[in-house]
């Protein structure tokens, strides 16, 4: 069955390293009428982050060249992405450590669909 989508429908921008994160986390949500737009590199983040002006960050574990964490600190550094609810796929190692930084919630990356659209 084909869900009718508001077109007040929320905005989530996802960022995370790994393509096939990205895309299934993109279908998953995209699905139940999310908005959603992806980020492949924290410098993509930031630009997407301004230009799509999302109502949530989902950051995942999939990226090399930057700490997850430090991501997260950055976008809040931001005054125009300050106000933007950031949350974490992280596995139990980082999760004090993102919360601590000010992340608004850390989910386990094998997160089930329903813990998700929660």
């Amino acid at each position: 069955t084909k869900v009718e989508c508001n077109p007040m429908t929320a905005r989530i921008l996802i960022a995370d390293g790994t393509a096939t994160t990205r895309i299934t986390l993109k279908v998953r949500l995209s699905e139940v009428c999310y908005d959603v737009c992806t980020a492949s590199t924290f410098a993509e983040l930031q630009a997407r982050a301004l230009t799509f002006q999302p109502d949530l960050v989902l950051i995942g574990s999939g990226f090399t060249q930057e700490h997850p964490v430090r991501i997260a600190m950055s976008l809040m550094a931001d005054p125009n992405l300050a106000a933007v609810p950031i949350v974490m796929l992280a596995n139990e190692s980082l999760r004090l450590e993102a919360l601590r930084a000010g992340v608004a919630a850390v989910l386990d990356p094998a997160i089930d669909e329903q813990m998700l659209l929660a």
